[in-house]
């Protein structure tokens, strides 16, 4: 009977103890605000104190529920992890932020920016996402450039549907897993930008039906973001230092390869608007695929950090397939354009930074109707830091399709930046738009 009763009150202190943890944690929301130079973090939890790290560094401990960190730089991403700290100073939860800073422009910048026409329609906003033992928060900006109001979630390949507002909270995750959020949209052109379309549509020959007149009407535009949820390791830690050591992570990745290769899905495609059946051309017959030998086009750069020296990039691949063309004899002529843009420029580079930019336009070798046929274009600028941090941003043509991954080489981690369908060759020239490509990344 003693041994029951003290079984029973250890079951009761248990069931205690387990109630305590289980609602410390349940009180703990986070949410932030950003301005160009500075971060405030406020958060609600029944735990007894909190530390706040910013990679490897505690900036903050005590009490309080709210926190600013300031004197940042303007549209760069920090990493924050809050930790909930029990009264004997074990860890009951936390929260890990990846949050970017507001874009700074002067005057004189934006004056600039509308005389060269050149404005990206992303310029400025920002994606950012809270992580938590069970779940995950990804919110954009409250800016976001959408007509409507209502924009296209993706996770992964997944649709999750129309979202109004400005985040979303994803419960159905797994531990250590990498999910990609993808926030798609559009806007309505000025009146003076359409009738500027529908003007160059008119002297290339196009019918204006409205199918076409909505295509010259809107902007897309696709903001993305990946983040990688805790381990259940990281999930039952109790230790501080344990905790920190997770978040700024044992063995950092010192070199990641940025992959970006165009295809045509379809096995073969025929001349746009072309009522022949011939003459056609071979396509790439194939879905996207992070290693795949058949596509158009395919460049590779390696950015180098080793965290003393300063970093490098250097290219990897600069490829073109083979095109061939199904003549109306039925004949079939094979050819491999050689005169093409594929150019690399770094535009910074320090021991924990480095950045370059892409060019790319490369056309198809054979002639169509004794007219040379446009080019895919695409231009993407990226950043790489030592820690991992990783921004990608740009446009390309929405034909025919693109796809892009990031990977560390000699390991089994590779995330894909984006997949975008062929919405159709017509879309390779003007005045179709092109697709924006911003996107943050971090491991």
């Amino acid at each position: 009977m003693k041994k029951l009763f003290v079984t029973s009150i250890m079951l009761i202190v248990g069931l205690i103890f387990s109630f305590t943890t289980v609602s410390a944690s349940s009180q703990f929301e986070v949410d932030y605000q950003t301005t160009s130079s500075s971060v405030q973090i406020k958060w609600e939890s029944d735990a007894a104190s909190f530390k706040l790290f910013s990679g490897k560094k505690l900036i903050w401990s005590g009490s309080e529920k709210e926190y600013t960190d300031k004197n940042l730089k303007s549209k760069k991403q920090y990493k924050y992890l809050l930790v909930a700290l029990d009264k004997n100073d074990k860890v009951v939860d936390q929260a890990e932020l990846r949050v970017i800073t507001k874009g700074e422009k002067d005057k004189k910048s934006l004056l600039l920016q509308k005389a060269k026409k050149d404005e990206r329609l992303l310029d400025g906003v920002t994606i950012d996402a809270i992580i938590k033992n069970n779940k995950v928060i990804v919110k954009w900006d409250e800016k976001l450039p959408d007509e409507d109001g209502a924009i296209d979630l993706y996770r992964n390949d997944e649709y999750l549907g129309k979202i109004k507002g400005n985040s979303y909270v994803d419960t159905d995750i797994e531990p250590g897993t990498y999910y990609t959020y993808r926030v798609l949209g559009e806007k309505k052109k000025s009146e003076e930008e359409i009738n500027q379309a529908i003007k160059e549509a008119k002297k290339d020959g196009w019918t204006i039906t409205e199918e076409v007149l909505n295509k010259l009407s809107y902007e897309t535009f696709d903001l993305g973001k990946i983040v990688q949820t805790f381990t259940e390791e990281q999930v039952t830690n109790e230790s501080v230092e344990q905790a920190q050591s997770y978040a700024i992570a044992a063995v950092i990745p010192q070199r990641f390869n940025f992959r970006y290769t165009t295809f045509i899905p379809e096995a073969k495609v025929g001349i746009p608007g072309n009522p022949a059946s011939c003459p056609t051309f071979r396509g790439d017959n194939r879905g996207f695929a992070f290693d795949h030998s058949r596509y158009r086009t395919q460049t590779e750069v390696s950015a180098y950090l080793s965290g003393t020296t300063t970093g490098s990039t250097s290219w990897v691949t600069r490829d073109v397939g083979q095109s061939a063309r199904y003549n109306c004899d039925g004949t079939t002529d094979y050819k491999t354009q050689t005169s093409y843009t594929m150019s690399k420029t770094n535009l910074e580079a320090t021991s924990q930074f480095v950045s370059w930019r892409v060019v790319h336009a490369v056309g198809d070798p054979f002639d169509i109707i004794n007219i040379a046929p446009p080019v895919i274009d695409y231009t993407y600028t990226a950043n790489v830091s030592f820690d991992g941090d990783i921004q990608v941003f740009g446009e390309h043509d929405q034909a025919p399709a693109h796809e892009m991954y990031v990977y560390i080489p000699n390991s089994d981690a590779m995330l894909p930046i984006f997949q975008h369908q062929n919405k159709g060759l017509l879309y390779l020239a003007p005045p179709y738009p092109n697709a924006d490509i911003e996107f943050s990344i971090y491991n």
